[in-house]
């Protein structure tokens, strides 16, 4: 039997971004998750995270950083979180759940890389889909497909 997580969710931002295309200008929380996730599928809620933008050079094939006279180099975006989150991964990938408390989580591009100099080591906030780290261009244990990226306030979870 599949043991799926439950939490009482409490939205705490008083603004969030709307789910339409990345670089949208903030609206008002409609619906999207804050500090606490369980992950399990593509009828998950929308999440919204905030935090600092970083871009930061990452290993790539053939062997991420074992071997770094051969192996590529290439940027990564990474939102480093206000505070921390608390999700529940794998079921999404067939995985037991395990709960994943993210200080960071990689941002996987939907928009031109152009956009997101725009808020490069700027505080933004970021709604998207959630998924458990699987590819091998993931590097953090979560990573979210962004629908919206822009400024906004801090969300600050209570843990």
């Amino acid at each position: 039997m599949a043991v799926r997580a439950s939490f009482v969710w409490r939205a705490i931002a008083a603004l969030a971004l709307s789910g339409g295309p990345v670089l949208a200008a903030p609206k008002q929380l409609d619906g999207a998750r804050t500090c606490n996730f369980s992950i399990s599928g593509k009828t998950d809620p929308d999440a919204t995270i905030s935090g600092k933008l970083v871009r930061r050079m990452v290993w790539g094939p053939p062997n991420y950083g074992e071997s770094p006279k051969t192996d590529a180099q290439y940027h990564a975006w990474f939102v480093v979180l206000d505070d921390s989150v608390h999700v529940m991964t794998g079921p999404d990938i067939g995985a037991p759940a395990k709960l994943t408390i993210a200080r960071e989580i990689q941002v996987r591009r939907t928009a031109k890389q152009g956009d997101y100099f725009k808020f490069g080591n700027a505080h933004v906030v970021v709604r998207g889909k959630l998924f458990t780290q699987i590819f091998s261009g993931d590097y953090t244990p979560v990573v979210i497909m962004a629908s919206a990226l822009g400024s906004g306030p801090a969300i600050h979870c209570p843990h």
